[in-house]
């Protein structure tokens, strides 16, 4: 996220990293705000998918249990 910001310090400093892919897919002037705020938006969606597919903790078994 820092790049991102670093890169849109402008009236898209605020504006969530869907948005810029949406606004700037087809800027070539804009491809490193573009690649940027798809790496961001992938990793988010790929966490946000694997907290939701995993168990509660207290279903994990302990570490410490005797095998």
């Amino acid at each position: 996220m820092d790049r991102i910001s670093a890169i849109s310090k402008t009236k898209d400093e605020n504006t969530k990293t869907k948005d810029l892919l949406i606004k700037y897919a087809r800027d070539p002037n804009r491809a490193a705000l573009f690649n940027y705020a798809s790496a961001a938006h992938n990793n988010h969606l790929f966490f946000e998918t694997l907290v939701t597919l995993l168990p509660p903790l207290s279903l994990h078994p302990s570490s410490s249990s005797p095998n």
